[in-house]
């Protein structure tokens, strides 16, 4: 195993160079089917998932995170600092010129697995039913992208007792299961955290106590506290428990939340005004209401302006890109925009170029570790009729459209762009 650090445009001058240089340029993508060019997402609020590395890429846009402030709850009630990983869902803040000031990775589950996967792909984490999705497990009627592994290297290795920390989006009404964490990222913690997480939703709160109740799917209960006015019936909820509470977590018993947050965008005086991008799985869709909820957040939409094909979407759940602007003086949200995914390939990634110096280990022939994903390289190399016939000292940018199959990358197609300068240092 060889490790190497590369230049981002390294000329060709020999077969080894060659591979280097596709893998510098790779970029490894878990979802969306949006692609655009650097923070043409304009300035706002974005949550999506990490679909690609090079700066980083949300739902196919690409936004720089030179200067982003990369966050996550660690359960203690204070934010430790991140790291972006494929396939994870984030909320960031974007400013005009289409860089990341901050960011915050959104786990929705942190425990371990309670019931190992079945033939369709259902697992139970944390008490919550998840989905895996992947071309031989498609979730057929939302498009929803391929679930990437890490740690695994498929599904089958998934066993009960195995902690993972999930990211995904929710669906109240799984044709099978009901509520269900549709798994874009499942990963595998080797070492258990001090404390898990479950979101959920509040079933019941006790004004006068000022807590609040959160049951999961198969009806245990977590008691949270300190709720104050901030928390009603309905609400999503994130809350962390003390690891040591999980034993004696079973039947209808309940435990005490060590920590919780609400799992709701807030209403905020700085985003009164302003967009919310936001993708997901819509549930919850009522014509007669007008109402629309993606990812715990309940907007209007006027269901009159809609074309037939997003009416449709609506209607079956399919994954799609929502924009949402908030109302200045009741901070409700409306719907300004809705993107439908399409595409005839389930769980098919964006193609994106991959702009920037990497550290890649080379596993064999094929099998290549960058940014901390696996791309299964094959014989791309003699496939690809723009890459095949290149010159030495031809300087190339690659462009890759894949999806992940378990813990690998397994490219679509790979095309070669022949870049202005194209001489070797």
């Amino acid at each position: 195993m060889k490790r190497e650090a590369l230049p981002l445009y390294l000329a060709l001058t020999r077969p080894r160079h060659w591979l280097c240089l596709l893998l510098a340029m790779l970029v490894a993508c878990g979802g969306g089917d949006f692609t655009a060019g650097v923070g043409t997402g304009g300035t706002g609020l974005k949550e999506g998932n990490v679909t690609g590395f090079g700066s980083v890429f949300i739902d196919g846009v690409r936004y720089d995170n030179s200067q982003a402030l990369v966050q996550v709850d660690d359960g203690s009630g204070t934010l430790a600092a991140g790291q972006f990983k494929l396939g994870q869902r984030v909320r960031v803040l974007v400013n005009g010129a289409g860089q990341v000031s901050t960011a915050e990775i959104l786990p929705a589950l942190l425990g371990p697995v309670e019931r190992a996967p079945d033939a369709q792909g259902y697992l139970v984490v944390m008490g919550q039913w998840v989905r895996f999705v992947s071309r031989a497990l498609p979730y057929q009627s939302t498009l929803s992208s391929s679930t990437y592994l890490e740690g695994f290297n498929q599904l089958v290795d998934v066993d009960a007792g195995d902690v993972v920390e999930v990211h995904g989006a929710w669906v109240d009404a799984d044709p099978i299961k009901g509520r269900v964490l549709v798994a874009s990222r499942i990963e595998k913690r080797s070492i258990p955290p001090q404390r898990m997480l479950v979101t959920g939703t509040v079933v019941t709160v006790q004004p006068g106590s000022r807590s609040f109740t959160l049951h999961t799917g198969d009806g245990r209960r977590v008691q949270g506290t300190d709720a104050g006015s901030d928390v009603a019936v309905g609400d999503w909820v994130k809350v962390w428990v003390d690891t040591t509470e999980l034993p004696a977590w079973h039947g209808v018993t309940s435990i005490p939340a060590a920590h919780w947050r609400s799992a709701n965008l807030p209403s905020n005086p700085a985003l009164a005004g302003n967009t919310l991008e936001i993708s997901g799985l819509p549930v919850q869709f009522n014509a007669q209401d007008n109402r629309v909820v993606v990812q715990g957040i309940s907007a209007r939409v006027e269901v009159d302006r809609l074309n037939a094909d997003t009416l449709q979407a609506l209607q079956a759940g399919t994954f799609s890109r929502f924009r949402l602007r908030q109302d200045e003086r009741t901070g409700v949200w409306t719907v300004e925009e809705i993107t439908p995914r399409e595409g005839d390939s389930l769980g098919r990634s964006t193609a994106v170029v991959f702009r920037g110096s990497a550290d890649m280990v080379l596993r064999g022939e094929q099998i290549v570790l960058l940014n901390g994903v696996e791309v299964d390289l094959g014989d791309w190399l003699a496939q690809s009729d723009t890459c095949a016939d290149l010159e030495p000292e031809t300087t190339v940018a690659i462009e890759v459209t894949g999806y992940p199959s378990g813990s690998v990358v397994q490219p679509e197609s790979v095309v070669c762009r022949v870049l202005p300068s194209s001489r070797t240092r």
